[in-house]
């Protein structure tokens, strides 16, 4: 094999790794995870707000999941007065699988048949007395 041969070869092989990895990269999945995340952006600062109420008030929500349901409880010192919010359960690697709970109330149960197994973003959002709160964690459905 002479040297034109080589790089012919090497050049084709080139050729051929820049196209596999055009056609992988043409393949992956760029879903956002907000379609309105420029308006969430301007609206940081009440998220951070909520987060800091909820430090402030030295008490967190408690998230138990188990075989058959998730079973979110949150603390009585947040829950004396009536409460509205809700619960979004995202899933990073699929859009599609993020399910929203309205929370009316101190306890919600979620069954496990709503939710694919998998690891989920829970993010909380809710109001007591004038106040709001907010508290996200990452859980694993089974």
């Amino acid at each position: 094999m002479n040297w034109g041969h080589r790089i012919a070869l090497v050049y084709f092989g080139f050729v051929a790794l820049i196209a596999s990895l055009i056609f992988r990269t043409c393949k992956e999945n760029t879903d956002l995870e907000y379609s309105d995340y420029y308006q969430r952006e301007v609206n940081y600062q009440a998220e951070i707000n909520s987060s800091t109420a909820l430090l402030n008030s030295g008490v967190k929500p408690e998230v138990k999941v188990s075989a058959a349901d998730v079973e979110i409880i949150l603390p009585d010192t947040l829950s004396l007065t009536p409460l509205s919010g809700g619960v979004t359960f995202y899933r990073s690697n699929d859009k599609n699988l993020d399910q929203t709970f309205s929370l009316s109330g101190a306890r919600l149960l979620v069954p496990c048949e709503k939710l694919v197994s998998g690891l989920y973003d829970v993010r909380m959002n809710w109001t007591s007395a004038g106040i709001a709160y907010s508290y996200e964690t990452t859980i694993a459905v089974p």
